[in-house]
């Protein structure tokens, strides 16, 4: 067995000279791809641009070699920003943790996790979230310290009669609007809104990072209110719309009533309806929940504190919705 990674950097690549040609990102990009499939996984742009060049500090990976050079296990940690009513909390996300079908129960995962915690509390990360399958739920809460909130609830929302809402602005991401000065003015007030739990943090920084990332196409709408973030997406071989973040605009004061502004995205898309998961105690969506039937594996989010100065159950989120984790 081979680790590499443990430090954010892989050791063959101490300053990121190679930037997606690292050797480590091509092999962690052939695992992710085969065990879990993904159109961002076509290329290693998306996790250099994952791992190495985000706006709270390059990412923690690690990787796991067997003996013939094969990569068996990867994992990776990505710093974040909540923010409480007592301010900025350094915080990360988890994510990635892949292990190959042939390299099943050898304990490789908590290994790994073992490996980078340790350099993530260094740097002063106080809190975490993660989202996980079944069948990865039970070894992180009870060998990783993790806290179950419980499956992301999800809901069904099928456009209401009548005309669509005037005074909503719809975008297409394209790289030369994240660096325009209109990008810019719209996000600057997505971090201003009032909190009692943790939320995360959308600034300006972290927002264009997070919808730069590659091979994954993003709109965003926008109302005086609300500003939405969506993908396109297939359930059932069927069109619909995915929508992923509901962020209030300057400061307004929730609870914000979405069902305008989400009308308005449907008809945009031209789909028959939108997929929400998670919740936002700021913007309450409504809609109907599917059958656990029509659903793929249940997506469990779970919290955890890297500090003794926080509980794990006094970590409670405003929100958690799919732009908080990796689903799109």
């Amino acid at each position: 067995m081979q680790l590499s990674g443990a430090q954010p950097y892989p050791p063959n690549d101490p300053a990121g000279e190679l930037g997606p040609n690292d050797p480590d990102l091509i092999a962690a990009t052939e695992l992710l791809n085969t065990e879990l499939p993904a159109d961002r996984f076509v290329d290693s742009s998306y996790l250099h641009h994952l791992y190495r060049t985000g706006p709270f500090g390059i990412g923690f990976e690690g990787n796991i070699y067997g003996d013939d050079g094969v990569l068996n296990c990867h994992y990776g940690l990505i710093p974040q920003e909540f923010r409480t009513s007592d301010g900025p909390v350094p915080a990360l996300f988890s994510l990635n943790a892949a292990i190959r079908s042939t390299s099943q129960k050898q304990g490789n995962f908590t290994k790994l996790a073992s490996a980078l915690y340790g350099p993530a509390i260094e740097r002063g990360i106080r809190v975490g979230t993660a989202v996980t399958n079944a069948n990865s739920t039970t070894a992180a809460v009870k060998y990783l310290g993790w806290r179950l909130l419980g499956p992301m609830p999800v809901k069904l929302i099928v456009p209401r009669p009548g005309r669509a809402r005037s005074g909503v602005e719809h975008r297409a991401v394209t790289r030369q609007w994240l660096d325009s000065p209109d990008f810019a003015a719209l996000a600057g007030g997505l971090d201003d809104h009032p909190v009692t739990g943790y939320t995360i943090r959308y600034t300006p920084e972290y927002l264009r990072w997070r919808l730069g990332w590659p091979n994954c196409p993003y709109h965003l709408h926008y109302s005086d209110e609300l500003v939405a973030v969506t993908a396109r997406t297939v359930q059932n071989r069927v069109p619909a719309t995915a929508i992923l973040k509901l962020l209030p605009r300057n400061g307004a004061v929730g609870p914000l009533d979405p069902r305008s502004l989400l009308n308005a995205i449907i008809r945009y898309h031209r789909v028959g309806f939108a997929v929400y998961a998670g919740w936002n105690d700021l913007v309450p969506v409504s809609g109907v929940a599917p059958p656990r039937k029509l659903l793929p594996s249940p997506l469990n989010s779970l919290v955890r504190s890297f500090t003794p100065e926080i509980d794990n159950d006094d970590i409670n989120l405003d929100a958690f919705e799919f732009l908080d984790m990796d689903a799109y």
